[in-house]
């Protein structure tokens, strides 16, 4: 896995799980998101690589995202925006 894109509001984000670097599209890239409507249900790995992505957090807009590896990519609530 090296490669994520998933659909927030009007753009398709992507984010280089290597590098770290994320950039945003009107157009999905490379075989497009999942159906759904949040981030987290259009999340769709479009790169691989045989070696392991590093441990990486990144903003999905109210969900963190974080890839552990090969093994899981797990999702936890943001609180940015929130009046707690």
């Amino acid at each position: 896995m090296r490669r994520l894109q998933w659909k927030q509001g009007l753009v398709f984000r992507q984010i280089d799980l290597q590098t770290g670097q994320a950039t945003a599209t009107k157009r999905p890239v490379g075989g497009g998101v999942e159906a759904g409507v949040t981030p987290r249900q259009t999340l769709k790995v479009i790169g691989f690589q045989k070696k392991p992505p590093k441990n990486r957090e990144f903003d999905m807009g109210a969900t963190r995202g974080f890839v552990e590896g090969r093994v899981r990519i797990t999702f936890k609530r943001s609180r940015k925006g929130t009046f707690t």
